[in-house]
């Protein structure tokens, strides 16, 4: 019987497909320049863009390149951490 939690591991002995989302690697930026050079950085090497800030390289492992701001609007409380979550979402 398989273990509740097989569907989260990284690298699914049973699949041929590679990687999935349980896994990635996140990379906190400081500013614009920052964030476009690491993301074409991955996209611009055979990978490929996602949503809201994700994207895979070639391998098809996931990359977060998220910039700080975000993250600690995203953590604020009340309408600041609601307006920074519908531009993301939008």
């Amino acid at each position: 019987m398989p273990h509740s939690l097989d569907h989260l591991r990284p690298f699914d002995p049973t699949e041929t497909s590679g990687p999935n989302e349980a896994f990635s690697f996140q990379i906190a930026t400081d500013d614009q320049d920052e964030t476009d050079r690491y993301w074409n950085a991955v996209v611009g090497n055979g990978g490929q863009e996602s949503d809201r800030g994700w994207c895979k390289d070639k391998w098809g492992v996931s990359w977060q390149i998220t910039p700080r701001v975000l993250t600690e609007a995203l953590t604020a409380s009340g309408e600041e951490a609601k307006r920074a979550f519908d531009a993301m979402m939008g």
